[in-house]
């Protein structure tokens, strides 16, 4: 019987906790574009047009409003519980009937890709003879994922997580996976729950389980790509971005490099924007202030004296003579006068930063603050290398913010102050 086109099933749902203080990974804008946006446009560009999104219960109706006016069939089915990626693909499943004369695309939209990818993997599984095909990324330097190995072009296992130094290759699978015989997946992965290990990688499981019984072939891709789990990997998302980004034709006084402008933008005397950059429709740059290699959201005040530089930024944030460097700021935060990101630690590079209590090494040299959605910060506040803010959280003038700040709160600095009288008069 032969196939017809595959459905695309992408995974968005999940606990998001390790991004903390932002929000649903898939939903978050960048130059514009949600993530779930652009992963499902660049599959329609590759000729897919059929679409399943598990999203979780908190952004069943967000993911619909972001994908609603997509050229294509897109069902958004919602995993009550995060129980990993085998149970969200069993969720995506019971929703179409077809499975017998259809074949799937798994994937996710925060394992962030350059669109070619899509067009080569779709090509590729309509032309090959083999059972499945799996996406990887060549890769030098370890990374905590799984691993591809190869007996010639075959692909005989996958390793999660291995251990630096314990690599079977050098290839790193991505969340890209094409599965030609969807019944015997899914009741792998049924069988994987029904079994004794309380381990969360059934789905993981069930692919080795296929490899064994299918012949499985690996598109290597070796474009760009940036993983999307914790926060500050953001940036590497927003770079990718900027350099896909066709800059705006004839840019007013103070735009210099390739920067995009959207509507309403207003750039003050003394205002320089830098690219590559990309700011949003309605923000103004105020006097004297610089944008530099970041993300301005729509309706942002830039006000004056501020630098901003290498830094997303997202809608309705406020700036009055700030200076915030490759830091994340999540949407309607608004940052008081003087306050300030550090961005270069003391102690030498990596920043580290805290996740789930685990003091962790980012693997990037500069990186500022993220500030999750609706804070504030007053005068004179002072923020050091790899700290977070929870959403909702306001920071109270002169303090210095050295460690991580959960949702909600206020934080206020005492001071002792003596009044007598002046022996210098």
């Amino acid at each position: 019987m032969e196939l017809e086109a595959p459905v695309v099933v992408v995974l968005a749902g999940g606990s998001n906790s390790r991004f903390w203080p932002l929000r649903a990974k898939s939903l978050l804008p960048v130059c514009g574009t949600s993530l779930i946006e652009r992963h499902i446009t660049g599959f329609v560009a590759a000729g897919c047009r059929e679409f399943v999104i598990v999203a979780g219960p908190d952004t069943e109706q967000a993911m619909r409003k972001a994908v609603a006016g997509i050229p294509a069939s897109v069902q958004v089915v919602v995993q009550e519980r995060a129980r990993g990626m085998g149970d969200a693909l069993l969720t995506a499943a019971a929703a179409r009937d077809d499975w017998e004369r259809r074949s799937v695309i798994v994937s996710q939209s925060h394992d962030v890709v350059a669109p070619s990818l899509y067009a080569a993997f779709v090509e590729r599984c309509q032309r090959t003879d083999a059972g499945g095909l799996l996406a990887a990324k060549r890769t030098e330097t370890y990374f905590p994922g799984g691993y591809l190995t190869l007996d010639a072009e075959r692909v005989t296992g996958l390793v999660e997580k291995p251990g630096a130094g314990n690599e079977p290759s050098d290839l790193v699978s991505l969340v890209l996976h094409w599965h030609r015989t969807v019944p015997d997946l899914l009741e792998r992965i049924r069988a994987e729950y029904r079994s004794p290990m309380t381990s969360d990688d059934h789905y993981e499981r069930a692919i080795a389980a296929m490899l064994a019984a299918h012949r499985y072939e690996v598109e290597v891709y070796d474009g760009p790509w940036q993983p999307l789990k914790y926060p500050w990997q953001v940036l590497g998302v927003m770079e990718m971005a900027l350099h896909e980004l066709t800059p705006s034709a004839n840019p007013p006084e103070g735009v210099s490099g390739p920067v995009y402008l959207e509507e309403g933008v207003r750039i003050y005397p003394g205002g320089r924007v830098v690219g590559p950059a990309w700011i949003g429709a309605g923000s103004v740059i105020g006097t004297n202030s610089l944008v530099r290699g970041s993300v301005i959201g729509r309706g942002v005040e830039v006000g004056f004296g501020c630098e901003i530089a290498r830094s997303y930024v997202g809608d309705g944030c406020t700036f009055h003579h700030n200076y915030v460097g490759d830091s994340v700021i999540d949407q309607n935060t608004g940052l008081g006068f003087g306050t300030v990101t550090g961005n270069w630690p003391f102690y030498a590079p990596p920043v580290r930063s805290t996740i789930a209590e685990e003091r962790m090494r980012t693997g990037m040299e500069k990186l500022g603050a993220v500030v999750g959605a609706d804070s504030r910060t007053g005068i004179g506040v002072l923020l050091s290398p790899g700290v977070k803010i929870g959403a909702g959280s306001f920071v109270g003038p002169g303090v210095v913010v050295h460690r991580d700040i959960p949702d909600g709160r206020l934080l206020l600095l005492r001071q002792e102050v003596t009044d007598q009288p002046n022996p210098f008069r």
